[in-house]
Formats: C-alpha cells, structure tokens, sequence
C-alpha cells in the first residue's frame, strides 16, 4: 500500500505464495487498478499524482496513520480512509467503490448534511480545481447515492449476458466512477503524506 501510494502506476502485484513448511500457501490477490489510475490522472488532468520518497512515507504511516501500532483498527479519520484504502485490492467494483466512498467520507465530511459538496469543494481546496471534465464529482457521488439509496438499476449477483448493452452501460458507468474515486482517494492520502499530516482541517470565511 505503501508503494501504491508513493508509485502510482509504479507497482503491479499479481498472484503471490508463501512457503509455509513443506506447502505453499496462496497470499490475498491485489486487484489495484494502478497502471489504469495512473493513466486516468494524466487523461482528466486531475488529480495529479507525484512521486513520494519511500522511506518517509512509511515513517509517515507509522507515526501519523497508525501511531497505535499496524495491527491496530482504525482508530482516526485518516486511519479509517486507509484501512478503507486496503479493500481497493479486492475483486469487484460495486466493492471498491463502496469502499472508496467510505474512504473519503472519512477524510472530507463533517457532519451529515451536504456530503456531496462537501467532497467536491473540499476536495478541489486540497488537490487543486478541476479545469475539465468538471462534472466528474457530482456525477461520482450521484452515482453512489442513486446506488445505495435502491434508485440505481443493476445486474443480478448471477447475471452472465454480458453482452448486453444495458450491462455494457452499467458496467461502463461504474468503472468510471470508480476511476474518479480511487483517484481522489489515492492522491488525498498521497499528499497528507507528502505534508506529513494526519487530517484536514476546513474553515469558511465570510468578507
């Protein structure tokens, strides 16, 4: 995760084994998509991603995101976002994004009103405003609220006509959505890390 965060695009994991005795046992896949990330950035021009130094960024996850110890639960917003985070390494988009959602509640959100604002204002305050495609946050968390709120139209768990247009479409829609998540997600922790912060604090001011 530590080199997801610091390489974007940089590392690829595929099956892994580890001997234990006289077998060998299979190790959790890693479903990143971190080449397709890393190309999402360069092809929206947000957010952009920056090449971090490794070491301090472990430093960064030992003091500042797990300062109770790795193998502790989440026990802060940042922690929460990163332990969020580590799912995005599982199979299945519909999972990753829920996962990714959760993440980034955690770092941006206060309270329970104006979620989807609060994501898109403070989200371009920290990674910078979007200059295209300036609708790819609106759109990402009304995907996410038709989705979970029962609004949204999906295929079944045992649905195998992927050929069809209407899947094609969904399929298409979530990916996306997903792309712009993930990448919001990977470049906030990204840059808390390369400021050496542990959360984000917001004021409004009136003049």
């Amino acid at each position: 995760m530590i080199l997801n965060t610091c390489r974007v695009g940089g590392f690829q994991f595929g099956i892994g084994y580890i001997q234990f005795r006289e077998k060998y046992l299979k190790l959790k896949g890693f479903n990143l998509y971190n080449h397709e990330l890393f190309q999402y950035s360069i092809e929206k021009r947000w957010p952009r991603f920056e090449r971090l130094d490794i070491d301090k960024t472990w430093k960064w996850y030992l003091n500042k995101v797990n300062p109770n110890g790795v193998d502790e639960i989440s026990s802060t917003n940042l922690s929460r976002a990163f332990n969020a985070f580590s799912y995005l390494y599982e199979a299945g988009d519909i999972t990753k994004l829920f996962w990714t959602m959760v993440g980034l509640e955690a770092i941006y959100v206060k309270g329970k009103e104006g979620i989807s604002e609060q994501i898109k204002n403070k989200g371009q305050l920290f990674l910078g405003e979007i200059e295209e495609f300036k609708n790819q946050l609106s759109k990402m968390y009304g995907f996410r609220s038709s989705f979970v709120h029962g609004d949204k139209n999906f295929p079944s768990y045992f649905h195998v006509a992927d050929g069809l247009d209407s899947y094609e479409k969904f399929s298409k829609e979530l990916h996306e959505t997903l792309l712009v998540a993930e990448s919001m997600l990977i470049a906030t922790l990204q840059k808390m890390a390369k400021e050496e912060i542990s959360e984000l604090k917001f004021r409004y001011i009136i003049e």
